[in-house]
């Protein structure tokens, strides 16, 4: 038992050693090429528009309007709908991880604004995607919302793709974003292999495999990712590119300080004042 012990003393220390480190502005990646209608810093490679008569993602921003919002909320381009962001391995305090995206979002006139609080998240992925589950029926009650957004780090992208191809949940969410989370599995996870949840972030493991197999991006949600070349926790760090998604990579972060960087909250905010509809960028 003290192996175990130990190891997962191990992990805990590997995971939050990043907590506190505050971003770099050091590097900053525009979000938009008018011109080529893609994300700047993506090769055509990695993101390639689908033929498609919907302009949605790719659209240029609109002048802001404040038509059917209510009174108070800061003018966008279109009605905004409930955000929740959901959580990573062992990130007990959502708040501690989200502060930075909740507090730059509210100033840009976001409202509804709510995180998933799982307590500590070590068990398998199932779980964590009926508390996906749940929490948005109850924000759509709550709000009268049709759909909601989600933005979601780490292990928490995973758990909400479970939730969104085998509960039905491609018709509630209008936007996904994940941000460091390892689609194709993470070599580090062999650390913790004791937990469900560590063996199906390895990378081949039977759990990603059918996650990934057929359409790994299914229903007309928006999916976009967010990903940095010096992510320490999902190794290869190009595990956090989803095919299917429109995929952003963050130079100079890690896995955590991704989430304080001025990049990934202009990624996020452009990506949320977009309406999806049909719209979707294969990579």
């Amino acid at each position: 038992m003290n192996w175990k012990k130990n190891t997962l003393t191990l992990v805990s220390f590997i995971l939050m050693m990043g907590c506190g480190k505050q971003p770099s502005a050091s590097y900053r990646v525009p979000f938009y090429s008018n011109s080529s209608g893609q994300p700047q810093g993506i090769s055509p490679v990695q993101a390639t528009p689908t033929p498609s008569p919907c302009t949605g993602c790719n659209a240029p921003i609109s002048p802001p309007t404040n038509e059917g919002q209510p009174q108070g909320i800061a003018p966008t381009t279109y009605p905004q709908r409930p955000v929740i962001f959901v959580p990573g391995f062992m990130e007990a305090v959502p708040k501690v991880f989200f502060y930075g995206i909740k507090d730059y979002l509210e100033k840009q006139g976001w409202m509804n604004l709510s995180y998933l609080n799982n307590g500590l998240v070590i068990e398998k992925a199932e779980k964590y995607a009926q508390k996906v589950k749940e929490k948005i029926e109850s924000v759509l009650k709550e709000t009268g919302a049709q759909k909601v957004d989600i933005v979601a780090h780490s292990y928490g992208g995973i758990y909400t793709r479970y939730y969104i191809k085998n509960l039905e949940g491609a018709d509630k969410i209008e936007h996904f974003i994940s941000i460091a989370s390892p689609h194709k599995g993470t070599k580090l996870a062999v650390v913790g292999s004791f937990l469900t949840s560590a063996r199906q972030m390895t990378p081949n493991s039977d759990f990603l495999e059918a996650l990934n197999k057929d359409d790994p991006t299914p229903g007309n949600v928006c999916y976009t990712t967010v990903r940095s070349n010096l992510d320490e926790i999902v190794i290869p760090y190009d595990s956090a590119f989803l095919k299917g998604a429109t995929n952003h990579l963050v130079r100079s972060k890690d896995h955590f300080t991704i989430l304080y960087s001025k990049e990934t909250y202009n990624i996020i905010q452009k990506t949320l004042s977009h309406p999806c509809d049909c719209c979707r960028i294969f990579g």
